[in-house]
This record gives structure tokens, sequence and C-alpha cells, in this order.
């Protein structure tokens, strides 16, 4: 149903980019849609619906939210090669319809995701959702964040996939980089490669939260700078010797969740600070 909303020009690109990705091949039928576009042999555009829906069934969970993320990416790529005002218009109106009914589905199946921001994110709860997800992806979308809204939206779909290593390491990497930007904002100077405590200092110089906080910031860097492989390593309950223990979801939420809400506090103190 979702995909019948899509158009041509949408669909075949999406199609070609997904299997090139995964290298999966489709079938011929499927190929010769793409290939030579309408008409698509047999059934015409309903059947190459269905073909579409027996590939996807036979794929992950993972191989389906690439393929909604490369469809979403195909919708902003399409948008930019317009020029016309009331093209552009339209297609956004296009996309935001169908990310719309998107959002729709994944709400009335509980599947437990959701589409912020043109990003595919976990929806463990309302609250958290709201708090950890939304704010940060929405306060970083400033242009002087753009570093930092790239990590997070890494550590966000890493989460959403399984890959908790590396959704701690972008969680981390995000934190960071919120930190120098408001330094960089605020034309204070840093080392390069300095390490977050002394960054930290600087920002509790110029007044961006007090010295009361410390022994939270403190903590906070302790959990967030002790890494993948400290977590890995200590969990509790695995076994010694050669096995390298999984890092569990649980402390990949952990790591999104305290730098998320940080960012968030980090940002809303630095425009409570400055007035901007």
């Amino acid at each position: 149903m979702l995909f019948s909303k899509l158009t041509d020009e949408i669909l075949e690109p999406t199609l070609t980019d997904f299997c090139e990705t995964k290298r999966f091949f489709l079938s011929e039928a499927l190929k010769n849609y793409i290939l030579f576009g309408r008409p698509y042999y047999g059934n015409g555009y309903r059947q190459c619906l269905v073909d579409l829906n027996d590939l996807l069934m036979n794929y992950e969970i993972e191989d389906v939210l690439d393929f909604l993320d490369i469809l979403i990416a195909n919708f902003n790529s399409e948008i930019l090669t317009l020029t016309r005002y009331s093209e552009i218009q339209q297609l956004t109106n296009y996309k935001n319809y169908f990310i719309k009914s998107l959002n729709e589905t994944f709400q009335h199946n509980k599947l437990g995701f959701q589409v912020e921001n043109d990003v595919i994110v976990t929806k463990e709860s309302d609250f958290l959702h709201q708090e950890v997800v939304v704010k940060p992806l929405t306060l970083l979308a400033n242009e002087d964040f753009k570093g930092a809204l790239e990590e997070f939206t890494k550590a966000i779909d890493f989460y959403t996939k399984g890959d908790n290593e590396n959704a701690i390491l972008e969680s981390c990497k995000a934190y960071e980089s919120t930190i120098k930007s408001i330094l960089d904002k605020l034309e204070v100077a840093y080392v390069r490669g300095a390490n977050i405590p002394s960054l930290l200092a600087l920002l509790k110089n110029n007044h961006i939260f007090d010295a009361f906080l410390d022994n939270m910031y403190s903590s906070l860097n302790s959990i967030l700078s002790s890494g993948v492989n400290s977590i890995r390593n200590n969990q509790s309950g695995h076994g010694d010797g050669s096995t390298i223990n999984e890092v569990e979801r649980s402390y990949a939420s952990l790591a999104i969740n305290l730098a998320g809400s940080n960012i968030v506090f980090l940002i809303d103190r630095y425009y409570e600070v400055t007035g901007e």
C-alpha cells in the first residue's frame, strides 16, 4: 500500500541503489521494469509492487530499514535537482505525505520505529523519544552543529540496526563535537586533541554551566570516555579468557540517552547565556 504511493522517478533509483548497496539481485521482471521503464512486462506496475513486496519479505529488518533510508534519501536527491519553486514544494509535500503514512504504519502496527528529520529512529517510549531523540536532532540541525548532528544521527542509525558498539562511539563523538561547536561559537580557543574535561572547563569558565555541576560532569565524562572496550570487558556475567564480549543494547541505550540529554542541556544553556 505504501509503495503504491511512489512514482517511478522515486521507486526505480531506490530499487537500483538498494540492490547495488546490498549486492542482491532483482528478479528479471523487476530488472526489466528498471532498465526499460514502463511498460513493466507482465501485469504492469501493480505486478511490480507484488514482486517488490516478495523481495522485501525475504530480507531481515535491517535490510528493510536500509531500503527505507535509501528511499528517503532519493526523495531528497530528486528535490535537489528541481529549480522551480512550485515543483520543489510539490515533491516536498509528496515526500512528507509518504513519511507521514510510513509513521502511521509504524505506529499502528507497534513496530517501534519513527521517521524524524528524515532519519529512521527507534521509538521505545514517547517521553524518551521526544527528549532524547527529537530534541537533540532539532537543536543540532543548526548549521553550526552540523558535525555533531551527523554523528548523533549515525549513533541512532547504528542503535536502530543493532550495532551497539558503533552507537556508543558515535554518541561520544557527538557529545564532544557539541562541546567544541559551542566553544567555536563563543570564539574560545582550545587545543586540538584536548580531552573532554579540559573542554568542559572552558565551558564552565564561560558560564555555560556552574561549578556545582562539576561532579555530575566528572561522572558523565568517565562513562562516555570509558569507551567500548571498557564497557565490553567489564560487563558482569561474562567469562574471562580470549572470548570477546558483545556490547549489550542497554549500554548503547545509556550512551545515547546520556549524550542526547547533555547535548540538549549544553545547547539550551548556550542560548540562555548568549541570548541568541
